[in-house]
């Protein structure tokens, strides 16, 4: 296993980890299975939230594991006892280490609407080597899932790969795994440097800059049918009846 996968390995391991999922390895399964080697087998018993992570360095192993996720799947199913909502709730995520990404591939495979809901994604050798290298501190401070939150609300860094999205920067890096794994939900987060403002307070604000926040708050305490427009807009008129 290369560095570079290894540190992705422990990465995502630690994630799931601090997510509150049981993790665990795969590869048992079917030992003599490349494509299994150091597979990651995540479940949270009680969201009922099941990923199943492989890595390859491969672009031909994406076609390989259309053809295998059944017999995977089945796998799950039989080590994986008694919790029935793995049917609907598992995911495959299929960590790619390239730096020439298989467009047509990945859409195969992401596209393909049978056992599980599929992600691939793909990272260059150097990022989780950099993501370590730069966030140890960080890492070891805070954890592994709000070191991620922090980069990714890191106004800086989201300008420079705006600016550059092609750079195979950290925040392309950690934008993907957001994007592609989805239990890593975004939480709006406070940093010490510039950061990406929530939308929720953005609104908030501009409510407030216009005097109707407190209109919003009574909205939201009322027992009003938001399906019904015009009760609504004459909760509306009223409130501004009473403030002229």
């Amino acid at each position: 296993m290369t560095q570079s996968k290894q540190m992705l390995n422990t990465l995502l391991r630690n994630v799931f980890s601090e997510l509150g999922f049981t993790v665990g390895g795969f590869s048992f399964v079917k030992t003599e299975d490349k494509i299994l080697e150091n597979s990651i087998l995540a479940k949270d018993s009680f969201r009922k939230s099941y990923y199943l992570i492989l890595f390859v360095e491969d672009n031909n192993d994406l076609a390989t594991i259309l053809n295998l996720e059944s017999e995977y799947f089945y796998l799950m199913k039989e080590f994986v006892t008694g919790e029935p909502e793995i049917d609907k709730n598992t995911s495959m995520v299929v960590c790619l280490k390239t730096d020439a990404v298989p467009e047509n591939l990945i859409l195969r495979l992401e596209e393909d609407l049978y056992y599980f809901k599929k992600y691939v994604f793909t990272y260059s050798e150097n990022q989780p080597i950099d993501f370590f290298t730069v966030y140890k501190h960080s890492i070891e401070e805070i954890g592994y899932k709000k070191t991620l939150d922090k980069i990714l609300h890191n106004k800086e860094l989201f300008q420079q790969f705006k600016t550059n999205p092609d750079n195979n920067s950290l925040y392309d890096f950690v934008s993907r795994l957001f994007i592609k794994i989805p239990a890593l939900n975004i939480e709006m987060i406070e940093t010490d440097g510039p950061s990406i403002q929530g939308l929720s307070k953005y609104i908030d604000e501009r409510l407030q800059n216009r005097n109707l926040y407190e209109l919003k708050q009574r909205l939201l305490n009322t027992d009003l049918n938001v399906d019904d427009i015009e009760q609504v807009f004459q909760f509306i008129d009223m409130y501004f009846e009473g403030n002229d």
